[in-house]
Order: structure tokens, then C-alpha cells, then sequence
């Protein structure tokens, strides 16, 4: 993992442990604040929790403000490098409680064709790199094919210039 701006806090042999369950066959999802996953769900579902990771900071790397995939939308809003137009989309996004849990990479990956912020992030170009091989994906790229594309994957961190 290249992850060079936050790998002092990265937990490596734990996100391989997280991948290696994330790519069992039954259906396993990533846990990180859990606001989604706490929807109804219409079959049962196993989760991983990534909370112990170490995927929830944010930091810079040359022009790039870099969040760790576990970051709540909370951090990420009170963080000062934080691009003022991203602080609004996040406030009108959703409430200070619901801030508090929700993850930068499950707001994204929950996102509908109502989501401020992540229209915010599309209009920033948005990468999502993706565990195992550093894969980058842009943001555009990637929210028509979410279902199939992270299947035994993870989002570690998510970077905007």
C-alpha cells in the first residue's frame, strides 16, 4: 500500500485481514460508521469493521488533500484544509448527529442523485484508491458501477487537488 500520506497510522496486516474477509464468498460488507448499513436491509449480511485501521485521517500530499476512507463527514467538515464549498455540501448533506458516524467513503458509496457532497466531490474529481493494488478510480468513473466494482475490495483513502 502506497499510501504514503497517512501510512504511519495504517494498520497494514489489518487491512490485508479486512481484504481477505471482504473477499470470502458470502456477502461481506466494509463497517466503518455504519450509518448505511443500519438500513433495512432485505437479505442478512456479514460486516468487517474497519474502525481499528487506521483509515479515518486526513492529511496533505503535495496539492492533495487526502482522507482516510473511515474519516466522518464531522472531521472532515471541521478540518481546516477543507475547501469551503465541500463545508457547505457536507452541512447540507446531512445533520451534526448523522456527521458524527457517516464516512466520507459510505457517503459516497450510499450516494444517490440527491447527494450535495457527493456531487461536491464529483465536481472536484474525486479518486477513490482501492485496496489490494493502490487502484485509482475516479469518482465519475466509479458511482455507475459501485455494486460490482469493489466486490473483495476496500477504499482506503479518497483525494481531491
Amino acid at each position: 500500500m502506497s499510501t504514503k500520506a497517512i501510512q504511519g497510522k495504517v494498520d497494514l496486516d489489518k487491512t490485508k485481514e479486512a481484504l481477505t474477509l471482504l473477499g470470502r464468498e458470502e456477502k461481506t460488507l466494509p463497517l466503518g460508521g455504519g450509518s448505511w448499513l443500519n438500513t433495512p436491509k432485505a437479505r442478512d449480511v456479514e460486516v468487517v469493521d474497519l474502525q481499528d485501521l487506521g483509515l479515518d485521517s486526513i492529511s496533505e500530499d503535495g496539492h492533495e488533500l487526502v482522507m482516510g476512507a473511515t474519516c466522518s463527514l464531522e472531521t472532515f467538515l471541521t478540518h481546516e484544509k477543507t475547501p469551503e464549498t465541500l463545508k457547505t455540501a457536507i452541512k447540507a448533506e446531512a445533520n451534526y448527529n448523522f456527521r458524527q458516524v457517516a464516512t466520507i467513503a459510505g457517503s459516497l458509496m450510499s450516494a444517490d442523485g440527491r447527494s450535495i457532497f457527493a456531487l461536491a466531490m464529483l465536481a472536484l474529481d474525486a479518486v477513490l484508491v482501492v485496496q489490494p493494488g493502490d487502484e485509482k478510480i475516479r469518482l465519475g468513473d466509479f458511482l455507475p458501477l459501485r455494486a460490482t466494482q469493489l466486490n473483495g475490495k476496500l477504499i482506503t483513502e479518497i483525494r481531491i487537488n
